[in-house]
């Protein structure tokens, strides 16, 4: 369905290529450029008053796509969060932040807000940067989350994700690999949700503690003979690979609204679990 879609969307853009082509070669990357660029922010164009044609389902889409799609889409959708008027709809009763359902003005998007600061912690700053490290990583768990100013004050907005019913019971076993990276320790039944069978991880708060370990992840990987079992844990191939690939510097512009001494701590936490990576390769090769 992924490729269908691809080559739809390719399709679509034929007429823009066949254009450029006509001009010099000098003139071609940046032609194909533009033309790209028109294309993909064509369904921006609207009259005045009239919504954004995003789907409910943004947030699946977000994770279902690929590359440049799944991006543009993301982009789009961060605007609107990022510009919107915001209107309260109901107050969640889950969580210490009692955060607010809203509406994202101009669209049909609904988001959770929450204060970015709660008492003397900038509690938004590692829901931003655990949606950014989800993205970075293609991990697809985490709602787009953005913070704005509200009025006079600081909020994070994610991306609102219908759930289809919790799981009960611990800590499911996947999440010790996102979590011991994130350095989130507050990881309990509430804090995750069924969306279409995924496993998404909210309520990312407590995150980006300066805890330099990751032994959760690290016993669970030593303590498992199972093979299946063991898959169920690791990371995917993909995943490894932007864990390994992605540069500390691009880590340090990413987190940017993380404590230095909060970016360290997730650098070394990285560092480890890629040991840890390297140590199941070298038993299981």
């Amino acid at each position: 369905m992924k490729h269908v879609k691809r080559v739809t969307w390719f399709i679509s853009i034929a007429p823009a290529f066949i254009v450029c082509f006509a001009f010099s070669r000098s003139a071609e990357a940046g032609c194909v450029q533009d033309a790209l660029r028109r294309m993909l922010n064509s369904t921006d164009r609207r009259a005045p008053g009239r919504s954004v044609s995003f789907s409910e389902r943004a947030q699946q889409e977000i994770w279902t796509q690929e590359g440049r799609l799944a991006q543009n889409i993301r982009g789009r959708v961060a605007q609107s969060l990022q510009t919107a008027r915001l209107t309260k709809l109901e107050k969640m009763m889950d969580g210490a932040n009692l955060p607010d359902l809203v509406r994202i003005e101009g669209t049909n998007l609904r988001g959770i807000m929450k204060s970015y600061r709660v008492g003397d912690r900038n509690v938004g700053a590692g829901e931003v940067a655990a949606s950014e490290v989800d993205a970075l990583l293609g991990v697809d768990a985490v709602p787009l989350t953005i913070a704005r100013m509200n009025g006079a004050e600081r909020v994070t907005v994610q991306l609102f994700v219908p759930n289809q019913g919790r799981w009960g019971g611990a800590n499911p076993r996947e999440f010790a690999f996102f979590d011991d990276l994130v350095g989130q320790t507050d990881r309990n039944t509430p804090n995750y949700l069924n969306a279409d069978g995924r496993l998404v991880r909210i309520d990312n708060e407590q995150a980006f503690n300066e805890t330099r370990t990751v032994s959760t992840f690290e016993n669970l990987v030593s303590e498992t003979t199972d093979p299946a079992q063991l898959r169920s844990i690791l990371p995917t191939r993909e995943v490894d690979l932007a864990l390994r690939r992605t540069s500390e510097s691009t880590w340090r512009q990413a987190l940017v609204n993380l404590e230095p001494r909060q970016i360290d701590a997730f650098l070394q936490r990285r560092r480890d679990l890629i040991r840890v990576l390297d140590g199941v390769r070298a038993r299981y090769g």
